[in-house]
């Protein structure tokens, strides 16, 4: 059926049960009658291409930071087939013959600029999307008589540096610089490190407050245990007492163990109000690291030469991409 509610005529072509061969009597001949039904599809909206992370203010593309990527965000609207398939039922089918409009917007914030999509056969192309502001986000695309689409999450961050198999480096506003050293070699040790300034949504170490003023976060998304090295510039650490003051707010999708016990849980990615994909993670300062960590802890904190500070900590790769602050 079409997606909108509508109505739609059908007849009845009617006679005498007695097939006109009997009482009440034989003058009923064949009638009919007009007769109207309100029905409405079950039609969707699909993101096929999914958006992947990206920079402040660049095109988001279907690949991660690669704003220059052939794959495009795309949508797609399909009829009410099941999906998955039950008991042999047909796949959902892509409406080939419709052609908008449907209108897609972020989990929060609004596009700092775009273009109209390219529309063929059902299928809507989006190369001119973009976020002015760094966080966690999803897309939604809606149309009216459809049922909406929400993608995958994606993150867009100020600064984006891909990492090889054994180091990566990103620097922000010349007063913070985080690497990954000593990674261990094999599948999936590349990735990404990403900076933001005041990226929400902020989590809350317990009993601290960060002298820093101005709050950084940054995410370093190689599975793998690895060494993060912080380095507080010479600025920073005017608001400081020394490098043995310094600590670490570290915050992630998986439990551990933080420096005064339990991490506390948070809203990690900010969407578990609105039902979207929402991430609940946890939160803490971490402890001072034993001989052989297999948790997150600090590692080293001291100079860094120049009245800089170094700080190092350790994180293993079984907590995915979790963030620092």
């Amino acid at each position: 059926m079409p997606c909108a509610a509508g109505g739609y005529p059908w007849a009845v072509v009617a006679k005498q049960s007695n097939d006109f061969s009997g009482l009440p009597g034989n003058a009923l001949g064949p009638v009919s009658g007009t007769l109207s039904t309100t029905v409405r599809g079950s039609c969707k909206l699909r993101f096929v291409g999914q958006p992947g992370g990206t920079r402040t203010g660049e095109l988001i593309r279907a690949a991660d930071f690669d704003q220059e990527s052939p794959l495009l965000v795309s949508v797609e609207a399909i009829d009410g087939s099941p999906l998955p398939p039950i008991d042999g039922s047909p796949l959902p089918q892509r409406l080939t013959w419709f052609t908008g409009p449907i209108s897609i917007s972020p989990s929060s914030g609004s596009f700092s600029a775009s273009a109209p999509p390219a529309v063929m056969r059902g299928l809507f192309s989006y190369s001119g999307l973009k976020l002015g502001a760094p966080g966690s986000y999803t897309l939604r695309a809606t149309g009216t008589g459809f049922s909406a689409g929400t993608s995958s999450g994606f993150q867009v961050a100020d600064v984006a540096e891909k990492c090889n198999a054994t180091k990566c480096d990103a620097h922000l506003d010349g007063s913070l610089t985080s690497s990954t050293l000593n990674g261990v070699l094999g599948a999936g040790a590349e990735g990404h490190v990403l900076l933001s300034l005041n990226a929400g949504p902020q989590p809350e170490c317990s009993g601290y407050v960060s002298p820093m003023g101005d709050w950084y976060e940054f995410m370093v998304t190689t599975e793998r245990d690895k060494t993060i090295a912080v380095t507080y510039s010479k600025e920073a650490m005017r608001k400081v007492k020394g490098a043995s003051s310094l600590e670490i707010c570290f915050a992630s999708p998986e439990p551990f163990t933080a420096k005064t016990g339990p991490a506390t849980p948070f809203d990690y990615d900010g969407q578990l109000s609105t039902g979207a994909n929402g991430l609940e993670g946890y939160v803490g300062l971490l402890p001072d690291c034993p001989d052989t960590p297999d948790s997150p802890c600090i590692l080293s904190r001291g100079s860094g030469g120049g009245g800089t500070a170094l700080v190092e900590f350790f994180v293993p790769g079984r907590l995915g991409d979790p963030r620092y602050h």
